[in-house]
């Protein structure tokens, strides 16, 4: 006995959907193909870089330990500094001219003299 007529036009759509489906992965698998292989070389010759620290919680401790030696550190370094105390005289607007001639700049020289700074800065 023969199969009724709708049926084999049913195998015949199942068949050619079946090809239609192996042409579309097949066109995917061709175009994914090269794409996948330059993947795979990229990861060959240039592996993913190395990670460090492992995990967080070393991370949370190495910069724990940092922030208290840093300060730690600082502050031993500045026990041990040998400072000497220095004076220091700023000449600032003197506006010599017509007004105020050498005299002036005379005076202002004698009372540099006798305050000795060890550095006159000049501003202005």
């Amino acid at each position: 006995m023969s199969a009724p007529l709708g049926a084999a036009i049913t195998t015949e759509h199942a068949a050619k959907s079946n090809q239609e489906k192996l042409r579309i992965y097949d066109l995917a698998r061709d175009i994914a193909r090269p794409a996948v292989t330059r993947y795979a070389l990229r990861q060959a010759w240039f592996p993913p870089p190395f990670h460090w620290p492992p995990n967080e919680t070393f991370t949370l401790r190495g910069v724990s330990l940092l922030a208290l030696a840093a300060p730690s550190y600082g502050l031993l370094g500045a026990r041990q500094t040998h400072t000497e105390k220095i004076t220091i005289a700023q000449l600032s607007g003197l506006h010599l001219g017509m007004m105020l001639g050498d005299k002036f700049l005379e005076r202002i020289i004698a009372r540099l003299r006798e305050l000795k700074p060890g550095i006159v800065v000049a501003t202005s």
